[in-house]
């Protein structure tokens, strides 16, 4: 019974990461076309793309550009991966094996959109100077970046 939940909030973990990856990913690159920026990530990477001299903007817009294409593709594949997971949950016999084998898919091409974001900051870091590499990622990066915190017992009393 523990292994099934185990697997279900895995799987439901990896549904909201790949779409907070995706929006965070989006709005980066698309400099916030669709409504105002969140809080967090994107206006630190924004803010720090300011800090840069103009030359090293336009290298820097250029590698994200490049990258997004294969990012959106990635994402728009883990979605359908995502969409036969909801019609696995949702179906009238359940199907554990095909949930397994859906949810192990999701996570290998989840991982794969990581680690092409992982690549777009090693290229960025290396196709700055030094001195700019640093201003980028201190303001990009700052020392008091931490995750959210959550109670796990908020609001269990008032249900």
């Amino acid at each position: 019974m523990k292994d099934k939940r185990f697997k279900t909030v895995l799987i439901i973990s990896l549904l909201l990461n790949v779409f907070f990856i995706g929006h965070v990913a989006t709005f980066f690159f698309m400099k916030g076309m669709f409504g105002p920026p969140p809080h967090g990530p994107i206006e630190q990477f924004e803010k720090a793309q300011r800090v840069l001299s103009a030359e090293h903007q336009q290298a820097i817009e250029k590698i994200w550009k490049k990258n997004l294409i294969n990012i959106e593709e990635k994402r728009e594949d883990v979605f359908s991966t995502l969409t036969e997971i909801r019609s696995v949950m949702i179906a009238p016999a359940f199907d554990e094996s095909a949930l397994e084998k859906l949810g192990n898919e999701a996570m290998t091409k989840d991982i794969a959109i990581k680690e092409l974001v992982g690549d777009t900051l090693i290229e960025v870091a290396k196709t700055l100077p030094d001195e700019e590499r640093i201003k980028f990622f201190e303001e990009a990066m700052p020392p008091h970046m931490e995750p959210p915190h959550h109670d796990p017992h908020h609001n269990r009393e008032k249900r």
